[in-house]
């Protein structure tokens, strides 16, 4: 009889369970964050790009610390090409992190195009400081 009680007690549906809450997506916010990312993104390579070529006119030694940007730099085709696959790559990882199940991971649904802008303006503001033009 017990056995019976506790087969009937767990297979009845629980009314009272977590209900599925569906993510929303704000894909507003997450296209004006990338187009930022692609901005600052795309203005760094560029400075960057200016100045590794005015240090190969002056026969002058260019430093870049990033070692993806520094394999680049002689092929301008695949150097214009990152901004666009870095916005697209953390757009999709922002999709995935605001669809979560769970409510701790959505949270943190901007936190790679809050990354990808910092760094991208701590470059810039890097390079704008430290260009000595000779």
């Amino acid at each position: 009889m017990r056995a019976l009680a506790l087969i009937l007690m767990f297979a009845v549906p629980c009314r009272g369970g977590p209900q599925i809450v569906e993510p929303r997506v704000d894909w507003r916010t997450i296209a004006l964050l990338s187009s930022a990312q692609f901005a600052t993104d795309f203005w760094d390579i560029q400075q960057t790009r200016s100045h590794y070529l005015e240090a190969q006119r002056n026969n002058l030694f260019f430093v870049e610390h990033n070692p993806l940007t520094n394999a680049l730099l002689p092929h301008p085709g695949l150097f214009y090409a990152r901004p666009a696959l870095s916005a697209g790559l953390s757009t999709f990882v922002s999709y995935n992190l605001s669809t979560n199940r769970r409510a701790w991971v959505r949270r943190f649904r901007y936190a790679p195009q809050y990354v990808q802008i910092s760094s991208n303006t701590q470059g810039l503001i890097y390079s704008r400081v430290n260009w000595k033009r000779r």
